[in-house]
């Protein structure tokens, strides 16, 4: 059978697979029956409602494309003695897992999936570098889920549509941890005290610095003839 042409022709000559593989249904090929039961008899490679369609890298996936994702953040729950309730304190956010279903049953979904499979799921190497793959779909933009980590994928299984393959997706949510800066607040030493600050002890009989014996600018120097 001819492989991807057009928009897909060109990402398999950039990454190409290792081979076409046959669609699993040569013989019901009628378009008037494939995805009938899901109501779409009209077979599009891409769906139109956006909630059908995901993209991954900024490449379109064909077929019906279902997503779930459910981001959490842990905290840490301490149960004081004697009294009802929890303190809770934020421990921060965990990417949680996303899970992708594709729904494909015409061939032109499926020579399209394959050209973008290998964009998709590819075995990396031990120690290497993970690589994210960015996602748009209503359901992640919801929560601001912008990248993911692919960390496993299903063979074709049988859909719920006669003809139709199931293919699944399992990531995680790609956030690289973030520095925090902590900070340590030192007490305040004492202030210092005006030699002229008045306590409660020596307030009685105080003088004012101008009323002093030495005055604000020390003793004040003898003007008498003959003095030193």
């Amino acid at each position: 059978m001819a492989f991807a042409t057009g928009f897909a022709a060109n990402i398999q000559a950039a990454n190409p697979p290792p081979g076409p593989i046959d669609f699993w249904d040569p013989k019901s090929l009628d378009a008037t029956t494939a995805g009938g039961d899901v109501g779409l008899a009209e077979n599009p490679t891409f769906m139109s409602n956006p909630w059908d369609v995901v993209f991954l890298n900024g490449e379109p996936c064909p077929g019906l494309c279902r997503v779930k994702a459910e981001p959490t953040i842990h905290f840490d729950k301490k149960k004081p003695g004697g009294v009802d309730g929890l303190t809770i304190t934020t421990q921060g956010y965990i990417p949680g897992p996303v899970q992708i279903e594709i729904l494909l049953w015409t061939p032109e979904q499926w020579e399209f999936f394959q050209a973008v499979a290998d964009r998709i799921w590819t075995k990396p190497k031990r120690g290497g570098t993970v690589k994210a793959i960015d996602i748009s779909h209503p359901a992640t933009d919801l929560w601001r889920i912008k990248s993911i980590v692919v960390e496993g994928v299903s063979v074709p299984e049988d859909g719920p549509v006669p003809q139709s393959k199931i293919v699944r997706i399992k990531a995680v949510e790609f956030l690289p941890p973030e520095k925090t800066r902590t900070a340590t607040i030192k007490a305040a030493g004492k202030p210092k005290r005006d030699k002229h600050f008045i306590t409660e002890k020596n307030a009685e009989g105080a003088k004012s610095p101008g009323e002093s014996e030495t005055g604000p600018a020390g003793a004040k120097k003898d003007t008498t003839p003959g003095s030193k």
